[in-house]
């Protein structure tokens, strides 16, 4: 899933959320953020470090899978 904000070619901001199959029924989560544009280089400076939002994002996103496979396994006859 991508989601894409901005005012191109002046900035813009593409996020992309990857869901994986992995072995043994479990899925990777990757999440990434992009900027470009000819603004770039005069707020980048100014955009915050996203990553410990990100790592909030994901643990949070792991947690509520987590719960809900839990609450399907204590469901199913």
């Amino acid at each position: 899933m991508t989601w894409t904000g901005g005012l191109a070619p002046l900035f813009k901001g593409v996020r992309t959320f990857e869901l994986t199959p992995q072995p043994g029924g479990a899925t990777s989560f990757v999440m990434q953020e992009r900027f470009s544009g000819l603004m770039l280089p005069f707020v980048g400076r100014a955009l915050p470090d996203f990553g410990p939002v990100f790592e909030q994002y994901a643990a949070d996103l792991k947690r509520e899978a987590e719960r809900g496979a839990s609450l399907q396994a204590v469901t199913e006859p």
